[in-house]
């Protein structure tokens, strides 16, 4: 599916809307294949700069144990308005209880999901959200997977239980 929102009605769509970053660190980053490292960093980073523009709530999540998030991304989440870190030690970052009360604080009801494994880390935590009643949205752009096969059949997933734009812009701008 894809859309683009009318001015008037932006400020009513980003009300409830959030945005999950998982596992932007190095350990998954370099397990990505190298002509997609570039195309995640840029799209991420564009989606970080929207959410700067128009206070998107951000929640980064991190696997335990596996360093902070890429020094690019973090450089821009400090100027996020509203910034939360979270650390999960499973693939689905619902098992860390705080997620479900940061978006429940910011009133969220569409996440925005960005970041590695798209095929497992990113996908456990789109069910997750799914079966909790959010909506979700991502873009080929903001997620990768480990291999090309695994990556297109989560992007069906993603397709039949959610949005997948082409752009972040429809989403962001």
């Amino acid at each position: 599916m894809s859309f683009s929102i009318p001015g008037y009605l932006r400020s009513l769509w980003y009300k409830n809307l959030a945005v999950i970053l998982i596992d932007m660190q190095e350990p998954f980053f370099k397990n990505i294949r190298t002509k997609h490292k570039g195309r995640i960093l840029r799209a991420q980073k564009s989606a970080l700069r929207q959410c700067i523009r128009h206070d998107i709530p951000v929640c980064v999540v991190e696997y335990v144990d596996c360093g902070d998030t890429l020094p690019d991304l973090r450089e821009l989440l400090r100027k996020v308005p509203r910034t939360v870190t979270l650390v999960k030690s499973k693939d689905d970052a619902f098992t860390n209880r705080k997620l479900a009360k940061v978006l429940k604080d910011w009133h969220a009801g569409r996440l925005i999901l960005m970041g590695i494994n798209a095929d497992a880390c990113v996908l456990d935590t789109a069910q997750s959200a799914v079966r909790r009643g959010y909506e979700i949205i991502t873009a080929p752009a903001l997620i990768a997977g480990t291999s090309w096969h695994s990556e297109n059949d989560s992007i069906d997933w993603y397709s039949k239980n959610g949005s997948v734009v082409r752009s972040v812009l429809p989403i962001l701008g």
